[in-house]
């Protein structure tokens, strides 16, 4: 967890998020956006995301930010100002990490969608790991997942 009195100046980029009293992701824009459009699909990997969630985050933590880095364009090389990075959520496209960064007493939250390497499709546990394993060697890291 994040220092709490940073939290209270905490703001969020161009995303909708609703967290629960723990501080976990409940509910986001991209829920209403699968919703309206009438595409939300059943996620495969339901079952199994918070145990990889809970596992990425106690063991890979800092390959979790190499992610966001190198997939996506929210984070440059200087992780000075992370605070927090935790991934809650999997799919069958990607992953959804949030990462807040601060400055001072300024603190933002983002929610970057981190498709799986190759923009694989995944469906399994198996599918997950050796897309992780391979997201991790392609940042330079050990890819032991």
């Amino acid at each position: 967890r994040f220092n709490t009195s940073r939290a209270a100046s905490l703001k969020s980029l161009n995303m909708v998020v609703v967290y629960d009293a723990e501080g976990r992701v409940v509910h986001s824009i991209m829920d209403d956006i699968a919703e309206a459009g009438g595409t939300k699909q059943e996620n495969p990997l339901k079952e199994i995301a918070p145990t990889i969630c809970q596992y990425m985050n106690k063991e890979h933590c800092l390959d979790l930010i190499q992610y966001v880095c190198k997939y996506s364009d929210t984070l440059s090389d200087d992780l000075s100002e992370v605070e927090k990075v935790e991934l809650y959520d999997i799919n069958q496209e990607g992953m959804s990490i949030e990462v807040v960064l601060c400055r001072q007493d300024n603190c933002v939250c983002i929610h970057p969608e981190i498709p799986w390497y190759g923009n694989k499709v995944c469906t399994t546990a198996d599918d997950v790991i050796e897309s992780l394993s391979l997201m991790s060697r392609s940042c330079g890291l050990n890819g032991d997942i």
